[in-house]
């Protein structure tokens, strides 16, 4: 029995190693597409799309660039007035079957997202072999500049533009991430607006011996489909507390007691939205709780009576973010966090009411915002460094 368990065992492994032999060759036979950027450009006087995409490397072609220093993937473009001329072109020049399966990130320049924006998603959704979980993002200048950058620490610049969409910038409270298909939805939504996480290049400090890269920190904000302007990094945090439940995060919030400087570590958050209706005219309760902990410093030790004041402090601090994100959802006229679809949703008849005008429903909105935040440590050590004269 176990001499025939041995033969089966052996038999499983030879078959999985043939298998795996033939995944590769196959592979070998693919033009692996993982980020694409689209730019709408002037070219000889004439407005036209610009599409870059970053293609992954054969592993056996992989190995040679990486002795030689060079970069793991490499970059090809096409520009038309149409963008199923664009693909075309775009495949012709491959030397090898496109494939989509790997595509993460799509990056949208500035005047496209202004202009053009809806035509370049339907070329990407339309596309049966393109995955709905890409990460969309938009640039205030050109697309192709992001495209052409190094990475800094990672394999490929997708990777680390992956990264920074999926974790970092949601774990530092600047912005989130947000596929091709959840801003789509939003686009075509008839009750509230969209916003895409901004990206932008960095260059290195002096002294540093990293090359020009990436950050995504911000958001981009969208009204009928056409990119309007931008959160800052305040108004970014105020808009992910009043839309996300926030967990396991690291986001230093300053705030000053008697003149000294002190930061909230906050490292999760949960909202709640309420509204009624007061004469004729929508009111929105948002009820934000958060915790975190408070780092003591030299000369502040906290102490238990100290606890109670200290939330209060840093809940006024806190609720300053959404604030300022809600004045800009009024001053661009665009309903990012979805207020008016929850009227829609769970008040119909009054939706029909409104539906027409909504917008101008939105800009008479009261909205309140309270914050309960709660500290539930002080920090690494229990008391402060105090250097002795």
């Amino acid at each position: 029995m176990k001499r025939k368990f041995t033969h089966v065992a052996l038999l499983l492994l030879l078959l999985t190693t043939i298998l795996m032999s033939g995944c590769k060759k196959e592979v070998e036979e693919l033009a692996v597409a993982t980020m694409f950027g689209g730019d709408y450009v002037n070219i000889n006087g004439v407005d036209q799309y610009q599409i870059w995409a970053r293609m992954m490397r054969p592993s056996s072609m992989e190995d040679n660039q990486k002795k030689e220093g060079a970069s793991s993937d490499y970059l090809i473009s096409a520009s038309s007035t149409s963008l199923i001329e664009i693909i075309s072109n775009l495949m012709v020049r491959l030397p090898k079957t496109p494939f989509y399966g790997h595509t993460y990130i799509y990056v949208f320049g500035a005047r496209g997202a202004q202009e053009k924006i809806l035509p370049q998603i339907e070329a990407t959704m339309s596309n049966p072999d393109s995955r709905p979980a890409v990460f969309a993002l938009v640039t205030k200048g050109l697309a192709s500049q992001i495209m052409q950058l190094q990475p800094s620490g990672t394999t490929t610049l997708t990777q680390q533009i992956k990264n920074q969409s999926e974790k970092i910038a949601i774990d530092k409270g600047v912005a989130c991430g947000i596929t091709m298909n959840e801003f789509s939805e939003w686009l075509l939504s008839p009750d509230r607006d969209a916003l895409l996480p901004e990206i932008e290049s960095i260059s290195p400090v002096e002294g540093e011996t990293v090359p020009d890269s990436v950050i995504v920190q911000g958001f981009g904000v969208f009204r009928q489909a056409k990119l309007v302007g931008w959160l800052d990094k305040e108004e970014s945090l105020g808009y992910l507390l009043i839309s996300k439940k926030l967990r396991n995060v690291h986001i230093s919030i300053p705030f000053t007691i008697d003149n000294q400087s002190l930061a909230y570590y906050l490292s999760g958050s949960k909202n709640k939205i309420n509204f009624k209706i007061i004469d004729g005219k929508p009111y929105f309760k948002i009820k934000i709780q958060t915790v975190g902990l408070v780092a003591e410093t030299d000369g502040f030790d906290i102490t238990p009576d100290q606890i109670k004041p200290l939330e209060k402090i840093i809940s006024d601090k806190i609720r300053e973010y959404p604030l300022k994100s809600i004045a800009c959802a009024k001053k661009y006229d665009a309903d990012y966090f979805g207020l008016m679809q929850k009227i829609h949703r769970y008040n119909p008849s009054y939706w029909q009411e409104i539906a027409p005008n909504w917008r101008d429903i939105f800009q008479q909105a009261d909205v309140e915002v309270e914050i309960e935040a709660k500290i539930v440590g002080s920090g690494f050590v229990s008391k402060s460094f105090s250097l002795k004269p």
